[in-house]
């Protein structure tokens, strides 16, 4: 396994049901307003390595918009 993050602008990865983040190493779905413009996705992902300075991305989602980025990690299965 290749340990690949998959960033994509398709919201359907946010979907934890479908996509439990502790599978993968690690989703991030852009969500930008439309008309999408290259600027947006740059600004989005330079924002996404500031906040993910010394911090792993395995196992969890991370949704971008245009104002924050919010992080999900599955809690612990017993």
């Amino acid at each position: 396994m290749e340990s690949r993050v998959l960033v994509s602008l398709d919201k359907d990865f946010s979907s934890i049901l479908r996509f439990p983040p502790a599978r993968y190493a690690g989703i991030v779905v852009l969500r930008l307003s439309e008309p999408l413009a290259p600027a947006a996705i740059e600004d989005a992902l330079r924002r996404l390595l500031i906040a993910l300075a010394g911090k792993d991305l395995t196992g969890r989602l991370w949704i971008i918009d245009a104002r924050r980025i919010r992080e999900f990690e599955e809690p612990d299965q017993p």
